[in-house]
């Protein structure tokens, strides 16, 4: 789960960063690009710590884990985006944008990762 995430992540803030390298965009989308790709894989590494750790237990435990750290995962994620949009002079609607961009991608390898080995 981590290596295809990571692999697009860092390979649209590349292409975010040749975009900026041929004057195409700006350096502050650049900058947006790499901290929401940063937000997203630091999100995903949680995802996949806590799934690992609740492989092997019981159900109780399981869900724990799992649905506990996804409401753990959603408070930290809420608070970094606070934090992000009311602390740092960014764009706004660009941050937005692509943090839903890169977390809705990064959820779904998470949840197809989940589903592949849930049948094991």
């Amino acid at each position: 789960m981590i290596k295809p995430v990571t692999i697009i992540l860092l390979g649209t803030s590349l292409v975010f960063l040749t975009l900026h390298l041929f004057d195409i965009i700006e350096w502050h989308l650049v900058v947006v690009c790499f901290l929401t790709a940063g937000i997203a894989l630091i999100n995903a590494f949680f995802a996949y710590f806590l799934f690992k750790k609740s492989l092997g237990r019981p159900n109780k435990d399981f869900l724990v884990y799992n649905l506990g750290g996804m409401l753990g995962r959603m408070l930290f994620l809420l608070l970094v985006v606070f934090i992000v949009i009311k602390f740092l002079n960014i764009d706004e609607y660009a941050f937005i944008f692509l943090f839903f961009i890169f977390y809705f991608t990064s959820l779904i390898f998470e949840i197809n990762y989940f589903r592949i080995k849930a049948r094991q």
